[in-house]
């Protein structure tokens, strides 16, 4: 045993435990409580080997503060259960946090929780193809088979974020030369994991995965090329764009479902989001849930409190005649929720919670700014894209991975700062 202690360092403890809860929280996130148990234990070692040094940072504590604005909201709670539940999703806010401000002495290897992530993404598209199979076996149908939930073991939106980073990641690793990812291996995981990211079916990942795509091809361009060949590519790329949108099978009836729900909003955004006994597709759902949403924050500018936010948004839906939205379940809950990060902290914990959460976005973003860590930029733009559409902060899955990932790259960041000065 003492010969075991002598040979497992703390760099190497630690740094596994990070690679353990990136693989688990893609795959098993039920499980990724193991993975912070060895990340604890480990930094229990560093301090007993003077290898781990306790260091408060303001943007970690930021994470914190939006916790104690949801504590303080649950003060005002009309229904203490759904309160009880999101607090205890949340409390990662703090715990993840505060595991980080366990600042280790030693460098930040990024090869152990990208390759974590990575190989959580493979099993959770094998687990999600063997899924779609069993699913084609019975219905026969190809399209519908391997799309959307029907290939994915999680939410098709937290499965392609995750995707989308670990995509990033293992790209990152390629342009640092990190040993073992030179390989052609890189390039098969990257176009794998390209193809399962777009039969998640998840709109708002690819938009961004598209918009980052054109980003770095136009950046590439205009420093490599010349800037005659970058013009014509800035004028091409959204025409490619809306091409792909528009023609191809799966893209095309998306994106022209969600404009035909736009078309009708703007027209009469009154008559749109009135109740007439319709059945509503996802686009007009979000339509009406974002309407009713912005309705019930101007109203309470403070929040409503932690979770009232399906009790308030039920009596508006009833207001405007959307009974079905408005049904609370037996969790009195509603059957969807506002479908938008933003507007769910900002009715739930109101203008000041609110204020919190983009403070420790924006601070993110120009620390990675300032340490040249696009790959931290690239995660918080991620999360900050993903919530306009989806409340991402809201399961506790894509609490746990942005609040790791975020977390786990201010440290990267500060110590590559520390070093340069």
């Amino acid at each position: 045993m003492e010969f075991l202690k002598n040979k497992i360092t703390v760099s190497f403890a630690y740094q596994l435990s990070l690679g353990l809860i990136a693989l688990l929280i893609a795959f098993l996130p039920k499980m990724v409580v193991l993975g912070f148990i060895l990340m604890f234990a480990s930094i229990l070692y560093g301090l007993k080997k003077k290898e781990v040094k306790f260091q408060l940072d303001v943007i970690l504590l930021s994470f914190a503060l939006l916790y104690g604005a949801y504590l303080i909201g649950a003060l005002f709670t009309n229904n203490a259960d759904a309160a009880g539940k999101y607090l205890e999703y949340k409390l990662s806010f703090i715990l993840i946090p505060f595991l980080f401000s366990f600042r280790p002495k030693f460098h930040l290897n990024l090869s152990l929780p990208i390759s974590g992530l990575s190989i959580g993404i493979i099993l959770s598209s094998i687990f999600g193809i063997i899924k779609a199979i069993s699913t084609y076996s019975k219905t026969h149908i190809i399209l519908t088979s391997f799309t959307s939930s029907n290939i994915c073991i999680d939410h098709p939106t937290y499965f392609a974020a995750m995707t989308s980073i670990s995509i990033a990641g293992i790209w990152y690793l390629h342009k640092n030369k990190n040993s073992g990812f030179t390989g052609n291996w890189v390039f098969l995981y990257m176009g794998f994991a390209l193809c399962m990211l777009c039969l998640s079916y998840a709109m708002a990942a690819i938009l961004f995965l598209l918009l980052l795509s054109s980003w770095i091809i136009l950046k590439w361009v205009y420093s490599t090329i010349n800037k005659w060949f970058f013009l014509t590519l800035l004028i091409s790329l959204p025409i490619f764009l809306f091409f792909t949108v528009t023609h191809v099978t799966g893209f095309k009836d998306e994106f022209s479902n969600s404009m035909e729900a736009l078309k009708s909003y703007v027209a009469d955004p009154s008559k749109f989001v009135e109740g007439n006994d319709e059945v509503l597709s996802g686009d007009q759902v979000r339509l009406v849930m974002w309407t009713v949403t912005v309705k019930a924050w101007s109203k309470n500018p403070w929040g409503v409190g932690t979770g009232n936010v399906d009790e308030c948004l039920s009596r508006e839906l009833k207001r405007i005649g959307q009974h079905e939205l408005a049904t609370l379940g037996e969790n009195n809950e509603i059957r969807y929720n506002p479908h938008n990060q933003y507007l769910q902290i900002g009715l739930e914990i109101g203008i000041l919670g609110f204020l919190v959460f983009l403070f420790g976005m924006i601070a993110s973003i120009i620390r990675g700014i300032s340490t040249k860590n696009w790959f931290l930029i690239l995660i918080v733009s991620c999360l900050l894209f993903n919530c306009l559409f989806e409340s991402m902060l809201q399961r506790q899955t894509g609490i746990v991975f942005f609040t790791f990932w975020i977390c786990l790259l201010l440290v990267h960041s500060k110590q590559t700062q520390e070093r340069s000065e």
